[in-house]
């Protein structure tokens, strides 16, 4: 997918041109990935990359709906709200139930 045709299409849109084929997932998140890579020196919005489990999940059966393969990112807040913890230990396990909430 072109970067700038990602850039001028919304979720719902996106979602469409998976749900027609017309896209894979995979694709997708590869331009999320790249274009977060981009910005990220300039904006600080990636706390927490976990750019290998995307690819992944990407590839794998996706549940359906009207945002299926539609790759997003969640709020800094709660990965700080999950390592907030005394031991690394519990840090560990906070942020690895919150991965598993989404």
């Amino acid at each position: 997918m072109a970067s700038a045709e990602y850039a001028d299409l919304d979720g719902l849109a996106l979602g469409e041109l998976v749900e027609n084929g017309d896209v894979k997932p995979i694709e997708l998140v590869e331009e999320a990935i790249r274009r977060a890579e981009q910005l990220n020196p300039t904006l600080n919005f990636v706390v927490y990359q976990d750019y290998e489990r995307a690819r992944h999940t990407a590839r794998g059966e996706l549940p359906k709906g009207h945002f299926t393969g539609v790759p997003f990112t969640r709020a800094s807040h709660l990965v700080r709200l999950a390592e907030n913890g005394k031991s690394k230990r519990t840090r560990k396990k906070n942020v690895q139930w919150l991965c598993r909430q989404v």
